[in-house]
């Protein structure tokens, strides 16, 4: 039971089974090093291949915690062998690591996460991460009167694909941003300063350190008539450094808007705007309901330089994706354009628990600015973006829509139903996007009937490819003492000589024992 005193043992085990590893036992032996740190190993003993190692390192210290998983193993026959190169017998040892930390010194909140591997597919393989890009970073805040300072660092590893082009960042080492407000009020409205330091490496060589300063001013005005008024102003002035950029965009196909024998650029882009919203609202009894007309007017400084490809690389912009969210909603000043936006939201709401929702909106490019086709804007009128909502207490069923205002046609659409009766829920989201020609369905349920007990389902559908993309079904039990669970997971991700698979894995864990 929950009294009993942690301390060193064996844990419950746990049976599964997989393609790779045949059926296959886990034997967890805890080991209660001291109070504030212990170590958990456990041995994986299967049919097919030799013994694998994992360890859980915890570590309680005066400044924070931290916590470490590493797992080694010597493989044999088809985990032996390179995935994405199908070449046989080339590695003797694979093994990796997950970790993550938090810290306080002195103020500032110190966080890290790891993931790495021998090899790119390790811990996708050996079905411990199903991420395509590992990342590890690490990072430092400090929050002051008025602003904060953050200081990070980040790797990247991407574990089913190779660098194709120069725009691939690696690591960013280091990342430091200072945020100060000015208090009080400036011309009735609030002032900040940003300043963010980046440098980028890149394996190709093609490295760049960015300082890019950032002035935002923002006032809101509620008048008496009940018009809702939002003032803003923002100023980006943005240096770039790339020395080694000129021996590898030398080719005039690679850079034909390149300065020759230039390797700096300093750009500057200015963003005024103003937003108006009349929010009219009623309330009779139990029953609200409120609507909300709002339109806004971005005027943008002329920002062709930011165009350029090559900047573009540099830069690494993001992309501009129009969304019910973003539409009014200022894109860094580099990247916005004169644009003319407006959009209705009304909803609904009973006492019974029934309530609605619908909004539509549309952008209006009042510049010579082209968007890509892919994010929604065009050239001249965007899409048409709605949303819709209908739904009873817990359960609703939400649609977002972007629709092509000559044909008519979806562009792109999110749908998701969740149906919460008691102990059951039930899901299903239908996703659509036309220029990325992917469509996917996915449903999923949770039930649990009595206490300790639950039932938990999703399976997802490649409608696009017409092929199942994976599924999972676990069922749980958890008191005081103990958890168990049963998994079955199917992963249909294909990516080198990895085939889909099905895992089936029986846990059980005494949490007395871990001091769970």
């Amino acid at each position: 039971g929950p009294d009993v005193v942690k301390r060193s043992g064996f844990l419950m085990p746990s049976l599964s089974g997989s393609r790779d590893f045949g059926t296959f036992v886990e034997i967890p032996f805890f080991i209660n090093s001291a109070s504030n740190y212990d170590l958990t190993l456990t041995p994986r003993f299967s049919q097919k291949q030799d013994p694998l190692l994992q360890a859980d390192w915890r570590h309680l210290t005066g400044y924070g915690t931290y916590e470490l998983r590493l797992w080694g193993h010597q493989p044999r026959g088809i985990l032996a062998q390179n995935e994405l190169m199908a070449a046989a017998e080339v590695y003797d040892f694979r093994g990796g690591v997950i970790g993550d930390g938090n810290f306080n010194f002195g103020g500032w909140q110190t966080k890290f996460h790891l993931e790495d591997s021998t090899d790119d597919l390790f811990l996708r393989r050996y079905k411990f991460t199903t991420n395509d890009v590992l990342e590890s970073s690490l990072s430092l805040f400090k929050k002051q009167t008025h602003g904060y300072w953050s200081l990070a660092a980040n790797h990247y590893r991407a574990t089913v694909a190779t660098e194709t082009d120069e725009k691939t960042v690696d690591a960013i080492a280091p990342r430091v941003i200072y945020l100060y407000t000015v208090p009080g009020k400036v011309l009735g409205g609030k002032l900040s300063f940003t300043e963010n330091f980046t440098h980028t490496i890149r394996k190709k060589g093609l490295d760049v350190s960015t300082l890019d300063t950032r002035l935002d001013w923002q006032r809101l005005i509620t008048t008496d008539a009940g018009w809702h008024w939002q003032l803003g102003n923002a100023l980006a002035i943005n240096a770039l450094h790339y020395p080694e950029w000129e021996e590898n965009l030398a080719a005039p196909e690679n850079a034909p808007d390149k300065e020759p024998d230039k390797e700096y650029d300093t750009l500057a882009a200015n963003a005024a705007y103003v937003t108006l919203a009349y929010p009219l609202g009623r309330r009779t009894g139990s029953f609200f309901e409120r609507l909300e007309p709002k339109i806004q007017l971005i005027a943008t400084s002329n920002n062709e330089r930011y165009d350029r490809k090559h900047l573009r690389d540099l830069r690494n912009s993001a992309d501009v994706d129009l969304s019910p969210a973003s539409l009014f909603t200022l894109a860094a000043p580099g990247d916005e354009a004169s644009r003319f936006n407006y959009g209705l939201r009304y909803r609904i709401n009973y006492g019974t628990g029934l309530h609605g929702e619908i909004f539509a909106g549309q952008s209006h490019n009042l510049s010579d600015r082209t968007f890509a086709p892919e994010s929604g804007y065009g050239e001249k009128r965007s899409a048409i973006v709605t949303e819709t909502a209908l739904g009873y207490g817990q359960s609703e069923l939400r649609q977002i829509l972007r629709i092509d205002e000559e044909t008519g046609d979806r562009l792109r659409d999110n749908t998701r139903l969740k149906i919460i009766a008691g102990a059951v829920t039930l899901t299903a989201d239908y996703t659509h996007l036309l220029d990325k020609e992917q469509e996917e369905l996915a449903a999923g349920f949770a039930v649990k009937p009595i206490h300790g007990w639950s039932f938990e389902g999703r399976l997802v559908e490649d409608i696009t490819n017409k092929r199942r993309a994976g599924g999972q079904f676990v069922v749980t039990y958890k008191d005081e003492c103990l958890r168990a669970n049963l998994t079955i997971e199917r992963d249909d991700a294909r990516y080198g000589s990895v085939e889909s698979e099905t895992t089936v894995r029986l846990e059980f864990e005494l949490l007395s024992f871990t001091g769970n």
